[in-house]
């Protein structure tokens, strides 16, 4: 990788919990990435990662959503008083093809102000995050009810 591309933001193409996303300042920080590290596997040269110029979110919130219906939103980073862009949340939980029954959208508003998906999260491995009980066991319950069906 060109020493000029740096800073960068890396995370697993396929394998999400492989290693967690982040920023990279210098070719000298990829490389301690290949390093073992005890309790996690190895992590080869030709493993196959997203990378992306970083960007800088002023604040970041979860959504959680069962089918196509936003049921909670919950703050996690930044400033608590900028919360994302109602409409955009919603025009891309609607073109989520394929979706889960139940997930996680996080959402970022970077420091222009712009709303950006920043990942999604299957619902079977999701903390509450702020929802009350009723609303995470009913998220848990469809997204469990799909992949027992399947």
């Amino acid at each position: 990788m060109n020493e000029g591309r740096f800073p960068v933001f890396v995370k697993p193409h396929s394998e999400a919990k492989l290693f967690n996303g982040q920023v990279f300042e210098h070719q000298a920080d990829l490389r301690r990435l290949l390093a073992a590290r005890p309790g996690f596997p190895a992590i080869t040269g030709d493993l196959q990662v997203l990378a992306q110029t970083p960007i800088h979110f002023v604040s970041e919130w979860r959504t959680f959503v069962i089918q196509t219906k936003v049921i909670g939103a919950s703050f996690y980073k930044g400033d608590p008083l900028i919360f994302p862009n109602g409409k955009f949340i919603h025009d891309t939980v609607a073109a989520f093809e394929n979706a889960p029954a139940g997930y996680s959208a996080d959402f970022g508003v970077t420091d222009e102000g712009h709303t950006v998906l920043i990942e999604i999260n299957d619902g079977y491995s999701l903390g509450h995050g702020g929802l009350t009980s009723t609303q995470y066991a009913e998220l848990l319950h469809a997204r469990w009810t799909e992949i027992c069906a399947a």
